[in-house]
């Protein structure tokens, strides 16, 4: 039974990735959690598995972080094509400059995950009185990649469904208890 649960486990290793960047969003836990469970779990390979969820995570800010970068020459080029001909610019000259500091800084991101995980791990509170969210939407100019990144990973409805499907030794049965 162990080898069927292990085997369910890699097979859905690209759910786990996703639950794992949670988990490292969550400023109560970043990779510290992440290190403490591998441990348990991985025990001969701690280190590569660690390394994997590290890299998943880097992957997926980068990846944002090229749409960001795109989307920022967009606008760029869009300001430029609707600039006055005249020498008074105003805010659109901002927006220029926002787009080319934005285009300009791509390693940024990446520098702003590790800062973000070499940073100490917030003390853990009830999950009622901490609202991870809140604190990603009061980090974003801190961390404004990242902030879209946890946005959109920790928003991400988690079901029950699939996990008790994927360690269920009984199969799908549909009973009048159970459908």
């Amino acid at each position: 039974m162990a080898k069927k649960m292990e085997e369910k486990f890699e097979k859905y290793w690209g759910v786990i990735g996703t639950v794992a960047v949670a988990t490292i969003l969550d400023p109560q836990y970043k990779l510290k959690l992440i290190e403490f469970y591998f441990k348990q779990v991985y025990p001969r390979r701690v280190a590569l598995e660690v390394d994997r969820v590290k890299k998943f995570a880097y992957d997926l800010v980068k990846e944002y972080s090229s749409c960001a970068i795109s989307h920022a020459f967009e606008n760029s080029s869009l300001i430029e094509s609707t600039r006055p001909s005249d020498n008074d610019l105003g805010d659109d000259d901002m927006d220029a400059y926002d787009a080319f500091v934005s285009g300009s800084s791509k390693d940024t991101d990446k520098f702003d995950l590790e800062r973000y995980l070499d940073e100490t791990v917030l003390p853990r509170v009830n999950d009622k009185e901490f609202d991870v969210l809140y604190w990603w939407k009061t980090s974003e100019m801190k961390y404004p990649t990242l902030y879209k990144v946890a946005r959109d990973i920790l928003a991400i409805l988690v079901s029950i469904v699939a996990s008790e499907s994927a360690f269920s030794t009984g199969g799908r049965i549909v009973s009048p208890h159970r459908n």
